[in-house]
């Protein structure tokens, strides 16, 4: 429904370029790449380090990590200075256990300038977590918590995951 009304949406091109990436299908992941790039450049009016940070997502999406990792490294290095480009970056290296300890080290690079922000925060306590750190990572999830604008599910999951973990070890 969405392609028959929708067909040069950017979002569900997104999604059907990670689908042919996850599947293995170069010639038609190659395709709608390019058309992304396209609708990301003449509609959207995206510039090239935005779209290429998408590409990253688009291919941690499909589990292509050595793939996103190099297009993080690439997009960090068009915007040094970007504190967005540096938290997706650690984002997916937390998240997917690629490499937490060098995202706990962007996360904290980030909170050096930014101490509120507090998807970053959550980041860090997830990190934290994986690392068997599991006190500091609660503090850090709820003060994470605290200082969010919504409610985020995936937070308070975290929240009670940690507890229950400390709970275990103290059983």
């Amino acid at each position: 429904m969405g392609l028959n009304n929708l067909p040069d949406n950017y979002h569900i091109v997104f999604g059907q370029g990670t689908c042919a990436l996850s599947r293995g299908d170069t010639a038609a992941a190659r395709d709608y790449i390019a058309r992304y790039k396209a609708l990301c450049r003449e509609v959207r009016f995206f510039d090239e380090p935005r779209i290429t940070h998408r590409l990253g997502h688009m291919n941690a999406n499909a589990n292509l990590f050595d793939e996103a990792e190099n297009i993080w490294q690439y997009t960090r290095r068009l915007e040094p200075n970007s504190a967005y480009h540096k938290r997706c970056h650690a984002e997916f290296l937390i998240l997917n256990d690629v490499d937490v300890k060098r995202g706990l080290e962007l996360v904290n690079s980030i909170l050096e300038s930014n101490p509120d922000y507090y998807d970053v925060l959550f980041f860090k306590g997830l990190g934290l977590y994986k690392l068997g750190q599991l006190e500091e990572a609660l503090e850090t999830l709820r003060i994470a918590w605290d200082k969010r604008f919504s409610y985020r599910h995936d937070h308070y999951i975290a929240i009670k995951e940690v507890e229950q973990a400390l709970a275990d070890l103290n059983h």
